[in-house]
């Protein structure tokens, strides 16, 4: 039970390279993290090591952030997405402040981002505990 999210993930993984959906070199970086040597990160919530090795990927990789408590790199997250030209105004970054009736506007940006390419944060996901199943299968 513990390790059911894992093998979840791996067994979506395993799936979407068979359909070539991901390309290996993008799965390999997210495994492994490759890196380069002297790279200052730009935000502080990225590591010199793990910032390095995302500009070595595609745009096309999806990335999340699992934050501990009482971290929010919103700020930093919002100017890196202004560096690569996705801004709220440009309607390429979506920040969705998640709480009671915002599943929909949620459903809406996955829809949107996935389909365009664009940025999604969801914030206070924790407050919508039941509802993560759902987003879980979208």
């Amino acid at each position: 039970e513990s390790d059911k999210l894992i093998f979840t993930a791996q067994m979506g993984f395993q799936i979407q390279l068979q359909r070539e959906a991901i390309q290996p070199r993008d799965f390999d970086f997210l495994m492994r993290l490759p890196t380069t040597p002297y790279v200052q990160s730009p935000v502080d919530f990225l590591t010199n090591y793990s910032c390095q090795s995302y500009k070595e990927t595609s745009r096309e990789i999806a990335v999340f952030f699992i934050p501990s408590p009482g971290v929010d790199p919103l700020k930093d997250v919002e100017s890196l997405g202004k560096q690569i030209g996705f801004t709220i105004d440009n309607g390429k970054f979506h920040n969705v402040s998640l709480g009671q009736g915002q599943e929909v506007m949620v459903e809406n940006a996955l829809e949107v981002a996935g389909r365009e390419g664009h940025l999604v944060i969801l914030q206070n996901i924790h407050l919508v505990a039941r509802w993560l199943p759902t987003l879980e299968k979208k």
